[in-house]
C-alpha cells in the first residue's frame, strides 16, 4: 500500500502482488473513509481479521474534531464490515480509532500470517519529536509483537510472550528491574493510585484510577527525564465500571500496558535517570480484595 496527497486530502494506492517480493500492480485507490483524515497517511496497513477489513494507519493533520489525540501524530485504525475487492471499498467503515492510548506508539507495522492471523509491531518513537537518546544518536525502539482480534467491531491487541517469561515472582514483596510482566485483576473498579518507585530517586511511574469517571491515567511525568512535554506527561483513557484487569510489561526504556485483555492499550517510553531497583507502591490504593503477580522477562541484549 502507498499514500499520496491530493487537494490536501491523504488518499491510499492498493497494490497486488503474488508474493511479497512481487511484481507488484497498482489496483486503485483505497476507499475507506469519507472524512477529510488529513493531508498524509504514513503507514498503511491493510489487512483481514475474519474476513472484516482493517485498515491500521498514521494521520498527519487530523482534525481533533473528527478523532481526539493527545500526540503530536496519531496512530488510527477503521475496521469494516466487509470488503469489496471489485472497487476496493470498505463496507460501513468505523469512524478512526486511537490504536493506543499512550505516548509514544506510531508507524505500526501489520501483516496477516499464513493461517490468517493478524499480527502487529509497533514503533515507539514519534516524527518531529525530541528524545533523551538522541543525545546517543539513537531514538525509538519497537513494542511486543502483537496478536490483533475484533470483538464487537473493537480492535483486541494482545502481547506475543512466546519465549520471553523467565520466573513467577511476588511483586508485593521483590524488587522490580523494570523487567517483568505485572498483572493485576480487579474484582471492582478501584480507586487511587499505584506507582512502579525508583529505590535511590524520586523517579516514578503513575496510575491513577478514578471510580467516579471510571478513567485510568497513565502520568510518566517523573519517571526520568522529560519526553515531549509540549503534548504532555499524562494520558487518560475511559473504562466501563467493571472488573478490570491490567497487564503491564516493563523494559527498562518502555512500557507497555493492555486493558481488559487489550481492549486498549496505553504504551510509553521512559528513561531512568540511572540505574536502579523499584517496588510497587499499591499504599495509595483502594481496591476490593485484588489479586497481582509478577512474571521476570528474558533479556534481549
Amino acid at each position: 500500500m502507498g499514500a499520496r496527497k491530493q487537494d490536501d486530502t491523504a488518499h491510499i494506492l492498493a497494490y497486488q502482488a503474488p508474493d511479497p517480493k512481487g511484481p507488484w500492480t497498482l489496483k486503485g485507490e483505497l476507499h475507506y473513509s469519507d472524512q477529510n483524515l488529513g493531508y498524509m497517511v504514513e503507514c498503511p496497513n491493510l489487512i483481514f481479521i475474519d474476513q472484516q477489513p482493517v485498515l491500521i494507519f498514521c494521520p498527519q493533520g487530523l482534525s481533533q474534531t473528527i478523532a481526539s489525540y493527545d500526540n503530536i501524530y496519531p496512530n488510527m485504525y477503521i475496521v469494516g464490515e466487509a470488503f469489496d475487492w471489485d472497487t476496493l471499498s470498505f463496507i460501513n467503515p468505523t469512524g478512526p480509532q486511537n490504536l493506543d492510548g499512550g505516548f509514544d506508539v506510531y508507524a505500526t507495522q501489520a501483516f496477516n500470517a499464513p493461517d490468517d492471523q493478524a499480527y502487529a509491531i509497533s514503533w515507539l518513537g514519534l516524527p518531529d519529536t525530541t528524545y533523551p537518546s538522541d543525545a546517543e544518536n539513537w531514538q525509538g525502539c519497537f513494542s511486543l509483537v502483537k496478536h490483533l482480534t475484533l470483538v464487537a467491531g473493537q480492535l483486541r491487541q494482545q502481547a506475543v510472550a512466546q519465549g520471553l517469561a523467565k520466573a513467577a515472582f511476588d511483586p508485593k514483596t521483590a524488587d522490580l528491574q523494570l523487567q517483568e510482566k505485572l498483572q493485576f485483576d480487579f474484582p471492582n473498579f478501584p480507586k487511587g493510585q499505584l506507582q512502579i518507585k525508583a529505590q535511590h530517586s524520586s523517579d516514578k511511574l503513575t496510575l491513577s484510577f478514578d471510580a467516579q469517571t471510571h478513567s485510568l491515567t497513565v502520568d510518566r511525568g517523573q519517571m526520568g527525564q522529560p519526553v515531549a512535554l509540549d503534548h504532555g506527561t499524562i494520558r487518560s483513557i475511559q473504562l466501563p465500571a467493571t472488573a478490570l484487569r491490567l497487564t503491564l510489561w516493563l523494559d527498562h526504556s518502555a512500557f507497555e500496558l493492555y486493558v481488559n485483555d487489550g481492549a486498549q492499550v496505553v504504551s510509553g517510553r521512559l528513561f531512568p535517570r540511572q540505574a536502579d531497583t523499584y517496588q510497587l507502591d499499591t499504599s495509595q490504593l483502594a481496591a476490593d480484595d485484588f489479586e497481582v503477580s509478577g512474571t521476570r522477562l528474558q533479556t534481549i541484549y
